[in-house]
Formats: C-alpha cells, structure tokens, sequence
C-alpha cells in the first residue's frame, strides 16, 4: 500500500519548506520573497532589506554553527573576491585620508564583505532561490502597475517609481530578464503559466518604456539578443534578434522620443568630436549635451589616472579634484558640475585606481565565467548568474550608480549570493569536480 504524500501548498513551495513553522530560516526565507517586490516603490527597501537579511544571517550562523558547511574552490575565490574588494577601499581611503567622503561611502562599501556571511547563510538553506525567484515574478508585477500609475494616473512624465527613472527602469529590467530562469524552478512551464509570464512580460516592457531611461534601454537591446541565443537554438534566436531588429528600426521610425534619443546621442558625440579637434586641450561644449558632457568627463579619467593610478583619489573625492582640473583649464567647466563620470568602470578607477577597477572586474567577470563554464549542469542557475552580470555590466556603461549607490549595490549582492550559491548547488550534485577538496568555513 502506497503512503499518501502530503500535499504542499504554494507558500511552503515558494518559501522552499515544506514544514511551515516559524525559525530563523523561514523568516530568512521570507525577507528573501519580499526583497524584490517593493524595490521601486518604497523609500529604501533595498538598503534595509539588506540590513535585515544580514542580521538574520549572523542569527542563522549562529544558530547552526555546530554544522559546518564545505565550501568549493569557485566559492572560496569569490569569497575572496569580496574581501579584495574591500582591501582596495581601505587602501585608497588610508592613502588619501579618513576625511568625510570616505566616511560616507563606508556604509556602502561595508555591504561587501558583509556579502560573505549572507553567502554563507544562504549556503545552509535549501531552495534559497526559490522564494527570491518567486518574489521576482511579483516585483516585476508591482513595477509594471507602478510605470502605469505614474504615467496615466499620477500624470508625471515619465514612469518613476518612488526614485528616480535612473533606478527604476534598469531594476524593472533586471527583474524582467530573471522571469526566464524563474521559469524552471517555480514550475511555470506549463501552457497557461507561459502566457501569465508573457503577460507579465509585456507589461514590465511598458514600464521600462515609460521610463525613458538611457540605460535601461541599453540594456534591454543589448542583452535581448544574447539571452535569445543562450536560450534558443541558433536558427530560432536568428529569426527572435531579426524580429527585434525590425521592431527597433520601426520604433526610430515612427516613436518621436526614440528617434529624438538617436538622433541627439548622434549629434552629440559629432559636436565633440569637432571639439576637441578644434581644441584638443580643452573642447567647447554646450551644457545642454548630455553625451558632449560625458565624452568630457570620461576625458577627464586621464588626469586623474596620472595622478593616483594605483588606488585612484578616494571615494567621492571626484568631485573635488574635478574642479581642481576645471580651474586648471584642463577640462571643461561644464563638465566640473557634476560628482561622477556617468560610467561605473571610470568612476571606479578615479577614485580607487586600477586596483580598484581590476576588483571590480573580477567581481563580475568570475561569476559570469563559472556560470557559463558550468551552464551545462544547471542552465537556469548559470542563466541567473549571467543575467545578473550582464546587466549591472551594461548599466555601468552609462552611469556610476551600480556599484556606488547603497541601493543598487545591494540588490546586486542579495542576488549574487542566491544565484550563485544555487548554481554551485546544481553543478555539485550534477558533477565530481568541485567535490574536490572542500573546506569548512
């Protein structure tokens, strides 16, 4: 006589339990589900959820510190990473002094190697993404109302969100582009769930265009493309990027905004170009040229390059030697207004150097790497990682804000942890490499 298997409910599946009882895991569980569903609508929600998914971790450690968790050469090497990432700030502030900007940006840079005790936390929970996951479907639900209310019922000019479009169109992007590897794991495969996804979907691609925001836009184009081919046989993800491409020239064609964007970014880095032609040491540049100004300002890199190479001016110090240089003559007035370059990669080598742009570059290339080495044991993992990577690597092209502002930095770490943490899962209990040699922590 077969047992009768009890029947789980779609909060325990989601939470990843199937024994619903209040413990340090199942709230751990559960901050994981809410993390992303309110990240564009309320006023800090990603800074303090970080904070209380931390607290919880330190407990849950704590609570299980009896039963060590082996850790495996590609975890001990991000770990590791983390804390490089740190040094490089400590040494750039020590060389150019404990003033107030490092002060400031401590709280920040702290969520670094605090990343590596929510990692080891996470480590112990089983189906730790599972609630992240499910908590993405329904942050992308949120976002997408929330672009609509902002434009059709609060009548404001662009979808917003509690921020700023800078924040919210990359974030609704982000999350957008992880419903695919949420597919697998939450078992939404079937007909009627694909097309609830699809819905999903084409209401998060309203937002994002609601919220006119360059890098988002960025974004979407850049890695539509390539998700297609890692997801779809060649021949299919020609035909996906053909679609899109026709849709793209069909949108500059008959979408004012889009082809106004184009043809201002055109303009723009002509009249530059024929400036510094003009004027090599110092180019004439309208303050109304958003593309002319950060031309400007990632010209500016070389002096600050010969001046700190190693470990760059100090965090937020950017501002202030920026001016020095306009006062100078060296670089132009208009681009001295601002406290960072528009371009993460730049703005970290200002101001910790190439120490700090070579840990920064470790810090997203090595995940995507190992997911993509590794893709063939656990594709929708590797697919969560190279998402993820993908993304904050293209927002950083036209912004410093990925990897200095609190909030974007902590959504990058939450996620890093759980993605990754689930794809070195998947690929050890798939594979015998990485059982070799383990350590405790």
């Amino acid at each position: 006589m077969c047992r009768s298997v009890p029947r789980v409910s779609p909060l325990n599946e989601f939470l990843g339990s199937h024994h619903l009882e209040f413990s340090c895991e199942t709230l751990f569980r559960f901050c994981l589900l809410l993390f992303p569903i309110f990240l564009v609508t309320v006023e800090h929600w990603a800074s303090g959820g970080y904070s209380i998914l931390f607290l919880l971790a330190v407990f849950c450690l704590w609570r299980t510190r009896r039963h060590g968790t082996p850790l495996y050469p590609p975890e001990r090497v991000l770990i590791g990473i983390l804390l490089i990432y740190f040094a490089v700030f400590l040494a750039s502030s020590a060389v150019n002094g404990w003033g107030q900007p490092a002060v400031y940006a401590l709280g920040t840079e702290l969520r670094f190697p605090a990343a590596i005790v929510l990692y080891l936390a996470i480590r112990r929970i089983k189906n730790s993404h599972k609630p992240l996951l499910a908590g993405i479907v329904a942050g992308v639900v949120v976002a997408g109302l929330n672009g609509l209310f902002d434009v059709y019922i609060m009548d404001r000019p662009h979808a917003m969100g509690h921020y700023d479009r800078l924040f919210f169109g990359p974030v609704l992007t982000l999350l957008l582009f992880l419903l695919y590897p949420a597919a697998s794991p939450l078992r939404l495969t079937s007909r009627k769930a694909v097309i609830g996804l699809c819905t999903i979907a084409i209401l998060a691609l309203a937002g994002i265009a609601l919220s006119k925001a360059r890098m988002a836009y960025l974004t979407l184009v850049a890695l539509l493309p390539l998700l297609s081919f890692y997801a779809l046989a060649w021949r299919k993800a020609i035909v996906v990027v053909g679609i899109m491409a026709a849709l793209g020239m069909w949108s500059y064609s008959n979408i004012d905004f889009i082809h106004d964007r184009v043809i201002t970014a055109y303009k723009g880095a002509i009249a530059y170009r024929d400036a510094l032609r003009d004027n090599q040491s110092l180019p004439r540049i309208s303050s109304k040229d958003p593309v002319s100004l950060r031309l400007e300002m990632w010209r500016a890199t070389k002096f600050f390059v010969a001046d700190s190479p190693i470990l760059g001016v100090g965090r937020f110090n950017y501002e202030s030697r920026i001016r020095e240089l306009a006062a100078q003559g060296l670089v132009n007035q208009f681009a001295a207004d601002h406290s960072h370059p528009h371009n993460a990669y730049l703005a970290i080598l200002d101001e910790k150097g190439f120490l700090g742009l070579t840990s920064l570059l470790a810090l997203l290339l090595y995940p995507g790497w190992f997911a993509f080495q590794t893709r063939r044991f656990s594709r929708s993992s590797a697919a969560a990682v190279l998402i993820l990577i993908g993304a904050y690597a293209f927002f950083s092209v036209t912004e410093a804000s990925p990897f200095i502002k609190g909030n974007y930095v902590a959504i990058y770490l939450v996620f890093l942890s759980v993605f990754f943490a689930w794809h070195v899962r998947s690929v050890r209990s798939r594979s015998t490499p990485l059982h070799a040699h383990p350590s405790k922590e």
